[in-house]
């Protein structure tokens, strides 16, 4: 049907002469009735506005955080909020409040920079830098978009760079309509991927070249990879003893080779406990099992007196 074809197209038929005014109208008030659907599906969500630009489609959040919303991208924090209503909102919540009042947040694994930009806005204004770190380069690009649209330059740092547990180069599997489920291991063989050779560095040696100063907060969501970094995170660690959230998932963990109980009890070593959040109220873990349904962990030491007090007011409701 002519009239079914895109707008833009039925535009320059009608300047041409070979369609009907009618046919027009109607093509673009059928565009509109859509738009009015956009608009009731928003109702609910923690999306405050959706703005539609000739360049770019912008979502700004309940938060005040403007994110460019790229529709292709099915795993980014913009399209799960579009289809779920939020996105991670526990773990997002309790880290701004842990943020509050801090100095510096590394974001590894920051993918578009939802927290990035969420944390950046919660840490002290007088002094506050954010290091973001991520590998694959469209998503890098956006992330640099998002900085810019939130006027975040200067305090959000990008990096295009992947954390490991050592220093060189490698190659990662990207799928195709989730390039934030990109991986140093092809999880997801069902899916198209591309392949994208991407340099890795140790946390320690990035913050020591960057004369970072004491880390108070990290993030790390590598898709499998979290013991590696941890690993080539011994300073860290052991002298600035950040604050942790780490996605571990049992799926990812054991493609690697490992149980997240091994990453448990890799930073037990270094005087860390750890809380399961995202699935409720937080609550300790001494061990993940098969029946563990939290994917999300923090991990805290005994200097943590603040932060303990907020996990646990949070766990109490």
């Amino acid at each position: 049907m002519v009239d079914e074809l895109p707008l833009e197209i039925l535009r320059q038929k009608f300047k041409s002469g070979s369609l009907e005014l009618g046919v027009l109208v109607n093509s673009a008030v059928r565009l509109v009735g859509f738009l009015k659907d956009i608009q009731s599906a928003l109702w609910g969500t923690d999306i405050f506005k959706l703005e539609v630009g000739a360049d770019r489609i912008t979502q700004t959040f309940s938060s005040g955080v403007r994110m460019v919303w790229q529709v292709n991208d099915l795993g980014a924090p913009p399209s799960a909020v579009f289809a779920r209503g939020s996105y991670e909102t526990e773990e997002t919540d309790l880290m701004v409040a842990l943020a509050r009042g801090k100095n510096r947040f590394l974001d590894i694994g920051a993918n578009v920079g939802w927290y990035s930009l969420h944390l950046a806005g919660a840490l002290d204004p007088e002094d506050r830098l954010v290091y973001a770190l991520e590998p694959i380069q469209g998503s890098f690009d956006i992330l640099n978009e998002n900085i810019e649209l939130n006027g975040l330059r200067g305090v959000i740092l990008a990096f295009n760079l992947a954390a490991g547990d050592r220093q060189g180069e490698q190659v990662f599997s990207v799928p195709i309509d989730v390039p934030g489920a990109a991986s140093m291991l092809n999880l997801h063989p069902e899916a198209p991927s591309d392949q994208q050779i991407c340099s890795v560095t140790t946390v320690d040696l990035f913050l020591a070249q960057q004369g970072a100063g004491p880390i108070d907060l990290v993030k790390c969501d590598v898709e499998g990879a979290e013991l590696m970094v941890m690993r080539g995170a011994s300073r860290l660690l052991t002298v600035d003893r950040p604050v942790i959230l780490l996605e571990i998932l049992r799926k990812w963990s054991r493609a690697f080779g490992y149980h997240p109980n091994d990453l448990i009890g890799l930073l037990a070593q270094y005087g860390y406990e750890c809380w399961g959040v995202g699935k409720g109220a937080p609550r300790p873990i001494l061990a993940v099992d098969e029946d563990t349904p939290e994917t999300n962990y923090l991990f805290i030491t005994d200097a943590h007196v603040d932060e303990r007090a907020i996990l646990q007011s949070a766990s109490m409701g």
